[in-house]
């Protein structure tokens, strides 16, 4: 909000199920109750895609959220074309993986500012399972899920309980129809082979490790660009813990099935 007051354009990057949408629905409700004038579009959808080359509305629209953005990467300079006959606009646009690579490479990106999106902190993660009826399980989900959004929620829903000492194998045949795919789709957003062996490297370790730790293991001077981009796709929690910088694959859930059908084939 704070930018945008300052007539900003921002890109925002997530990872699958990370809470983009909501993201950009829930700004869009700020600005109307400030009485800031916004259009959510939905990329994914084609209407919205003519919207959104359309004759500059009059009033015109001060701020467009732009969601999905990946569906346009094909379509090379819709994004460039829509800024420059929108001079003056500002725009909150927000995709994935390709979307991220798309505005890496384009110039007419430079001045927008980017803000990546990532998983919950510990302290946020705990809030949103005290606020569901498993309030007093908080500990045992938070190792079972991590402290991605969607699989918390996913967790949450369940009609069982989650004690001490559950069964990650257990819980998981109850919730691989849902999280499969999930965990199926953020793996196919990782490119690089660095990307894959530090997942891997982590998902193995399965604690938190200082990067630099991890960078030595990996024969790398640095892996700070890799964890960036592990971070805001949802695989890894990075964030300081005893007031260390730390990595860490901190669902026992994904671990479980990244090991059983993606580490065991590779």
């Amino acid at each position: 909000m704070w930018r945008l007051g300052r007539h900003e354009s921002l890109v925002v990057f997530g990872g699958p199920k990370l809470g983009k949408s909501s993201f950009l629905l829930d700004l869009n409700q700020r600005l109307d109750r400030d009485a800031m004038t916004s259009r959510y579009l939905d990329l994914d959808n084609a209407d919205d895609q003519e919207m959104l080359l359309a004759v500059v509305p009059d009033p015109p629209i001060g701020i467009y959220l732009l969601d999905n953005c990946d569906a346009l990467c094909e379509k090379k300079g819709t994004i460039r074309d829509f800024l420059s006959h929108s001079s003056g606009l500002r725009v909150v646009m927000a995709g994935g993986r390709r979307w991220h690579d798309e505005v890496s490479v384009n110039g007419w990106a430079s001045e927008l500012r980017r803000i990546p999106l990532a998983v919950l902190l510990d302290k946020d993660a705990r809030q949103l399972v005290c606020a569901s009826h498993l309030n007093e399980q908080v500990e045992s989900i938070l190792a079972l899920a991590g402290t991605h959004p969607y699989v918390l929620n996913v967790l949450c829903a369940q009609d069982r309980d989650f004690n001490a000492d559950a069964d990650v194998a257990a819980v998981w045949s109850e919730v691989s129809e849902m999280l499969a795919p999930f965990f199926l789709n953020v793996v196919q957003q990782l490119k690089t082979p660095i990307e894959h062996r530090l997942l891997h490297y982590l998902v193995r370790l399965a604690a938190p490790v200082n990067p630099q730790i991890a960078a030595e293991a990996l024969e790398q001077t640095t892996l700070k660009a890799v964890a960036d981009m592990l971070s805001w796709l949802g695989v890894i929690s990075r964030c300081i813990r005893n007031d260390e910088a730390t990595l860490f694959a901190n669902s026992a859930l994904f671990n479980l099935w990244y090991v059983e059908h993606v580490a065991g084939r590779s």
